[in-house]
């Protein structure tokens, strides 16, 4: 056997003995399972997987990026083996096997990333899409203003149909739990079910931890799973499992579905730590509405209120504008030169940086 015979025999039995199509059941070591754990990145609210069997080979993001990496090494072996074979020279049978079955591999983990795992985004990274932040789906509402149990409307518009709400209304600190979810989860495959300490999560999320803030997340948790975005042709709880015990740990699986939110729609990512520090209602939508746009242009203030599900008279809402907007504009998000005139927000993007 000739050298390039044998790097290709040797590539050949390297596959074969080292692949495992994502569809079948992973055979990774307890070891190696924890050392997969070690090297995900610290996020902001720790959370552990609890789901029964799990996989972390195929059920954490940065397995599954590792063995794709690893298949599509192996393809590019193959690809300059077999163009140094010489003219004429067919490829041998075995090996035209091999580099189909790495191809339908590779294929399958960009399928599982693609299809099972919210868009990637860092740990200081919050992440909505378009869609849902140019709607009322979190209203700025505030607190003396009672919530309704039960709220049906159209968040979008769909080429095929639409994308309509069903269920308790939601309002600004409830999105900011959702993306606090969002980023817990973002590395484990959906429907996988996490633990994580509510101390945690309501420092991170909410500003402190209180028995009073305890509550508010689980309140806050509870309608989020009461919560329905139909589509066309399925429908997505914005949480799905949840428990909660009196001590200890509590848990929570997102749908499925969950990455249709990000199909139809333009991702969009907000800095945590800037998000969390914005006042919840018109600030804090402000502050998404303004990242979801590529430019600002003369925008009316009734347009905003309307879209933001204020119920604030004309007078009071511009009000709340004016006072968000400078808000966003200390934070250099705007740039100082903002105005309200004549009932139209005349603004710009800040060319710094926050």
């Amino acid at each position: 056997m000739n050298s390039r015979a044998a790097r290709l025999s040797a590539l050949s039995l390297l596959l074969e003995a080292s692949s495992t199509p994502a569809s079948k059941p992973a055979t990774r070591m307890q070891s190696e399972n924890k050392e997969v754990a070690k090297a995900l990145p610290r996020n902001l609210i720790e959370a552990v997987a609890v789901e029964p069997r799990f996989d972390a080979a195929r059920g954490v993001r940065i397995s599954v990026l590792t063995e794709l990496k690893w298949h599509q090494s192996v393809q590019r072996d193959f690809a300059r083996e077999r163009k140094a074979l010489p003219p004429g020279q067919a490829v041998d049978s075995t090996f035209a096997m091999q580099i189909t079955r790495n191809c339908d591999i590779i294929s399958e983990y960009e399928d599982l990333l693609e299809r099972d795992f919210i868009p990637q985004h860092g740990p200081s990274q919050y992440l909505s899409s378009q869609q849902l932040i140019m709607s009322r789906l979190f209203n700025v509402r505030g607190p003396a203003e009672r919530r309704a149990d039960h709220e049906m409307f159209t968040v979008a518009e769909l080429a095929g149909g639409s994308i309509r709400f069903r269920g308790p209304e939601l309002r600004q600190q409830d999105g900011m739990v959702f993306m606090s979810l969002l980023n817990m989860l973002r590395d484990f495959k959906t429907q996988t079910l996490v633990s994580f300490r509510p101390a945690d999560f309501c420092r991170a999320s909410l500003g402190s931890y209180s028995g009073q803030a305890r509550e508010r997340l689980r309140q806050s948790v509870l309608r989020l799973q009461g919560s329905v975005l139909e589509f066309p042709q399925f429908s997505v709880q914005l949480a799905q499992r949840f428990d909660y015990p009196d001590t200890g740990p509590w848990s929570v699986a997102l749908d499925k579905n969950i990455v249709a939110l990000f199909r139809s729609s333009r991702e969009v990512w907000l800095d945590a730590a800037l998000a969390r520090k914005m006042p919840h209602g018109v600030c804090s939508w402000l502050y998404a509405y303004v990242k979801a746009q590529t430019r600002l242009i003369p925008t009316s203030a009734e347009y905003l209120r309307k879209l933001s599900g204020s119920l604030a008279t004309t007078e009071s809402y511009e009000r709340s504008l004016r006072q968000a907007l400078g808000q966003l504009a200390s934070a250099q998000i705007l740039d100082p030169g903002w105005s309200v005139k004549n009932g139209k927000v005349h603004w710009r993007k800040s060319t710094q940086t926050p």
